[in-house]
């Protein structure tokens, strides 16, 4: 991807954490169900951004402007509370 449209398509999943709402989820009559569902979610984003990560950081794949990285992937996995 170019730059610009990664530092783009980052931005908006950044944005995205803080407002996390997974709706589908609430119609789910097993409260227990219902959690698992949202951390399992929860999870495959934050490997998602975590591959994503890997990607940008290494050396060979020519993005010399890393700025767009506002968080780490342990800090994604935070804020998305998987651990």
């Amino acid at each position: 991807l170019e730059p610009a449209t990664l530092a783009a398509a980052m931005r908006s999943f950044y944005s995205s954490l803080s407002s996390l709402s997974l709706p589908e989820f609430d119609r789910l009559r097993n409260p227990r169900l219902a959690a698992q569902a949202r951390q399992q979610i929860a999870v495959e984003l934050a490997d998602a951004h975590a591959a994503v990560h890997r990607l940008v950081m290494a050396p060979e794949s020519g993005y010399s402007d890393q700025s767009f990285l506002l968080h780490t992937p342990q800090q994604v996995r935070v804020l998305l509370d998987c651990d």
